[in-house]
Order: structure tokens, then C-alpha cells, then sequence
């Protein structure tokens, strides 16, 4: 088995904050570089993350076609070496069909050895087996799953260029024991793309059917009426060698649908808007391309469903995402790498909440493989700055707490005699966690009986954040007194002494005296002074015992 690690490379900011990261999945000896192929996600065994199905050809014939399923691992992807049929001018659709609990593979194309196929091959829990199932061998075609007739079972439409040559569009039902061709009499086309969609909301899904027919490019909705296929006659242009995709652009209920492919006049890529009565072209401007692959997908988590975009516009390939604003579309400027005759596709290959794409194609190197992963958003961190503590005449304990809410932060305390505070302690680790953590810093060296500002700061990739303006005042020093002998002693009367020192704060002064050390008598209070030496202070007593 190859095991292919998550190797990645930054390759910049673009929609917003949004930047993708490379996770290169493209050697020879990993997973191949395809084009005339197509690529699926689905989580065939169950774990919980997607896993990949990539076919096509790997050079130029079908003698260089390949089907493979990797295993999305959760640290990268591992070939299972399923056994099936290598494939170009292909496609590939997972669906449960069985009922099992367990999604089984749609294929198509051409093999190895010319031979037009279309095959089911069921998940066993173990691998993959050839189900057997009659079906008509086509390619250049297109396949997808849907429950048309809403009895719980999928079923299957499929187009191209069966074994004899000639075009088709067949609807076969899943009856629960087989499949059975329900002869829904619709135009036979290749270079085709299929959709299906509630485009009317009836409760039914309906098809939206393009290709190559017989009497030229088509673009055609066929409505579902619950016992049969008509065509709904909406006028959209006839595209080949294209792709098609349903999504709510624009969040008013109904079913809009993307375009892209070559038209009579040119290459196109649109949107048609469903007004609930009919379609109108919403005029968004896209690059047009041909050899094109299309999805949508939420990638910034707006509510918004964006667009994957790859192709030929005749003077360059392109891999573009566009993002929907809600009042149009803007392109990311991604740094994709440009491919046609490729495949896309959305998913959350890591578990981490955000859609990463896939894609396949003919790049001006090669063929190529890639996965591109969509890093979450650094969030800003969170602050709090805490009431002080320890507040002495000379220092004080800075409290806060930090939310580095997931990413890598640090976090340090302002602090001055004003709010523009001008100083600034050591930068501390705040962790990487999602949850507030307590944050600390002490002061030394301040000024005695002085109000201080302060606040906590926290910084990550995501930004700086202060917290709230706290404030506390340093105490003030103690005066410090010296008794001395008394003097003047008479019969009646004494002269106290002693030497007070105010330590730089206004002191008054006064003597306690009695005839025990309970004293109870004291004499009145006399201005020390503010200076920061010691300074006589006296009182003389009369009228003793």
C-alpha cells in the first residue's frame, strides 16, 4: 500500500481572511494524476471522513486508465488496491444501492482494452465485488445517482456512447432485486453532464440533462411528473464537454443551476436563477470554459454556497473559486493549480469543520492530482484584565485571563499613570487552548501612594486584544518614630522627645504617656512635616502627680 502523508505548503491570504494550504497528494508513486476521469468523495467504510475515488487516464489511451479508491486515514490517504477496472473517459458515483449501510461505486468509461463499460461494484465491508448488473457500457458520458420514484432505493441515470456507437440517456430503476430501464425517452447524448434536482419542489426529482444529441448541443430540464419524464421546454443554451450542479444560490427556496461548457458561439459559464416559474440567466459574469468541471460549495461558512471553477477559456486553463457575496460573485484569487479535462470536488477531507477541494486534470506540467486543504480562520483571542493584588507601596500583582481560542498566543500587561500607559511587562505563553487560562505579571519598583492604569493585552495570528482599563494606587510608607529621653523633669511636669521621619508623606505627630503602658492620656498632634529624615518632635507636660 502507498501511504501518502499530509505535506503541505502556505501559499497565501486571498477572499478575506481565507487562504488554502496544499496538501500535495500529486506524485506517481501516490495518488496519480488524471485526466478524461473524474473523482468522487464518499466514506465507504464509515469512519467518519471522506474517502476518494480518482479514475482516469493517466497519459493519453485508454490502455493507461486507472480506478483506484483511497482511504482517507485521518493523517493521509492509502490505496486499498480495490481491484476494479482501470478507466478513462469516465465517471464515478458512490451510493448505498443495497440497502446495507454501506456506500457501493457507480463506474463508467472505457477500459484498458477499448471495452465500453458501466458497472456496480458493491461494498462488501471487506472490499469491493463486481455486482453483475446488467448495464449498457458507455463512455464519454456521465453517471449520478437519485431516488427518482422516492421508494428509499437509488437510482441511476447514465449517458454516452453505448457498444454500438450510439448515444444514450437511460434511466434505470433500482427495484430492490436488479435494475430495470424504465424507458424514459429522453435525447441520447455524449460529451454530457447530468444533474439531479427538486428544481420545482414538487417532491420529485427532476434531471437536468446536457451533451451532444443528435441534432446539436443541448441543455434540457426534464421534469419528473411521478410517472414519467417530460421536457420543461426552458430555453438554456446547449453546452458539451461541460459540467452541470444544482445549489440555492441565492436562498430563496428554489434550486438555481450552474452552467459551464462549450456553447454554439463560445465557451460559457453562467448561473441560471429559478424564479419559480421559469429561469433567467443571473447575468453573473464567470470565466467561460470549456473541458470543465464545476461544484459548489460552502467554503467560507457564510451560508453562502460558492463555486469551484475548472477549464479551458481558449487562452488559458483555470482553477478558480468564486465566492458568493450574496449580492453577486468574487472571485478568491486562489493560487490554484490551472488544469482542463479535470474533475472537482468538495469535502472536509480533516475533520476540522471547513470544505477543502480536490482536482484532477491536465495541468501545462501533466496531469495532475491535488488536494487543498482550507485551513480554519485564526480567531482572534480573548482578554480580561482582573482587579490587582498584592498592592504594596512599591508594587502590585497584575491579574487577567486569556482565551487563546485554539491558536498559539501570548499575552502581556500595559501599565502607566495614565491610560496611554507607556509601559509594558515581558511577553508570557498564554498556550494554544479554548478556554480561558489565568494570566499574571508582578510590578517592583513603583511609586509610593501613586495611581497606576493597567490591562491585560493578548496576541495571536488572528490579532491583538486589550482588556479593560483596570487601576489600583500603591499604599504609602509608614512614618517611622523614635522615642527619646524626656527632659525639663520637675516635680509637676516633663518635656517629651522624639525623632518622627515622615518618609516623604505629610506625618503628624503626638505622645502617648501615663503611669502605665496603657498610657490613657495623650498630648495634642503636631505637624511632622513631609520630608524623608527624621525631624525633633517634643511636648511638654504639666500639672503631674
Amino acid at each position: 500500500m502507498n501511504v501518502i502523508p499530509c505535506v503541505r505548503r502556505r501559499l497565501l491570504a486571498a477572499f478575506g481572511w481565507l487562504f488554502f494550504v496544499g496538501t500535495l497528494a500529486a506524485t506517481a508513486a501516490e495518488i496519480p494524476g488524471v485526466w478524461y476521469g473524474a473523482l468522487a468523495w464518499g466514506d465507504y467504510d464509515s469512519d467518519g471522513r471522506p474517502d476518494l475515488v480518482v479514475t482516469g487516464s493517466t497519459n493519453q489511451s485508454p490502455a493507461d486508465g486507472i480506478t483506484q479508491i483511497w482511504r482517507n486515514t485521518g493523517s493521509g490517504f492509502v490505496d486499498i488496491n480495490a481491484g476494479l477496472p482501470g478507466l478513462s473517459h469516465s465517471t464515478a458515483a458512490w451510493a448505498d444501492y443495497d440497502g446495507d449501510g454501506r456506500l457501493d461505486l457507480l463506474l463508467n468509461g472505457w477500459d484498458r482494452n477499448g471495452v465500453r463499460l458501466t458497472q456496480i461494484w458493491r461494498n462488501t465491508g471487506s472490499g469491493f465485488v463486481n455486482s453483475g448488473i446488467a448495464l449498457p457500457g458507455t463512455f464519454w458520458g456521465s453517471v449520478a445517482w437519485g431516488d427518482f420514484d422516492n421508494d428509499g432505493r437509488p437510482d441511476i441515470v447514465l449517458t454516452g456512447w453505448d457498444t454500438n456507437t450510439v448515444r444514450i440517456t437511460q434511466i434505470w430503476r433500482n427495484t430492490g432485486s436488479g435494475f430495470t430501464n424504465i424507458n424514459a425517452g429522453l435525447p441520447g447524448v455524449d460529451s454530457s453532464a447530468v444533474a439531479w434536482g427538486d428544481y420545482d419542489n414538487d417532491g420529485r426529482l427532476d434531471l437536468l440533462l446536457t451533451g451532444t444529441s443528435s441534432s446539436g448541443d443541448i441543455c434540457q430540464i426534464w421534469r419528473n411528473t411521478g410517472s414519467g419524464f417530460v421536457n420543461a421546454n426552458i430555453p438554456l443554451p446547449g453546452v458539451s464537454l461541460g459540467s452541470v450542479a444544482w445549489a440555492d444560490y441565492d436562498g430563496d427556496g428554489r434550486l438555481d443551476l450552474l452552467l459551464a461548457g462549450n456553447a454554439a458561439l463560445d465557451r460559457i459559464t453562467q448561473i441560471w436563477r429559478n424564479t419559480g416559474s421559469g429561469f433567467v440567466d443571473s447575468g453573473i459574469a464567470l470565466p467561460g470554459v470549456q473541458y470543465a468541471a464545476v461544484a459548489w460549495g460552502d467554503y467560507n461558512k457564510d451560508g453562502r454556497p460558492d463555486i469551484l471553477i475548472t477549464g479551458d477559456t481558449a487562452t488559458q486553463r483555470v482553477s478558480q473559486v468564486w465566492g458568493n457575496t450574496g449580492s453577486g460573485f468574487t472571485n478568491a484569487n486562489l493560487v490554484l493549480t490551472p488544469v482542463y479535462w479535470g474533475s472537482v470536488g468538495w469535502a472536509d477531507v480533516n475533520g476540522d469543520g471547513w470544505m477543502d477541494l480536490a482536482l484532477t486534470g491536465d495541468s501545462s506540467t501533466g496531469r495532475v492530482f491535488q488536494i487543498w486543504q482550507n485551513p480554519p480562520p485564526v480567531l482572534a483571542p480573548g482578554a480580561t484584565t482582573l482587579a490587582a493584588s498584592g498592592v504594596t507601596t512599591s508594587g502590585a500583582g497584575l491579574n487577567g485571563t486569556v482565551n487563546p481560542n485554539g491558536f498559539a498566543t501570548g499575552s502581556y500587561f500595559e501599565y502607566g499613570t495614565t491610560t496611554a500607559y507607556g509601559s509594558k511587562t515581558a511577553t508570557n505563553n498564554a498556550g494554544s487552548g479554548s478556554s480561558g487560562v489565568a494570566v499574571n505579571s508582578g510590578l517592583s519598583g513603583l511609586g509610593s501612594g501613586t495611581s497606576y492604569h493597567y490591562r491585560v493585552v493578548a496576541v495571536n495570528a488572528g490579532g491583538s486584544v486589550n482588556g479593560a482599563d483596570q487601576g489600583f494606587t500603591t499604599g504609602v510608607p509608614a512614618p517611622s518614630a523614635t522615642t527619646l529621653a524626656a527632659s525639663g523633669v520637675t516635680t509637676s511636669g516633663a518635656v517629651l522627645n522624639g525623632t518622627v521621619n515622615p518618609n516623604g508623606f505629610a506625618t503628624g505627630s503626638y505622645f502617648e504617656y501615663g503611669t502605665t503602658t496603657a498610657y490613657g492620656s495623650q498630648t495634642a498632634t503636631n505637624n511632622a512635616g513631609s520630608g524623608s529624615s527624621g525631624v525633633a518632635v517634643n511636648a511638654g507636660l504639666s500639672g503631674l502627680g
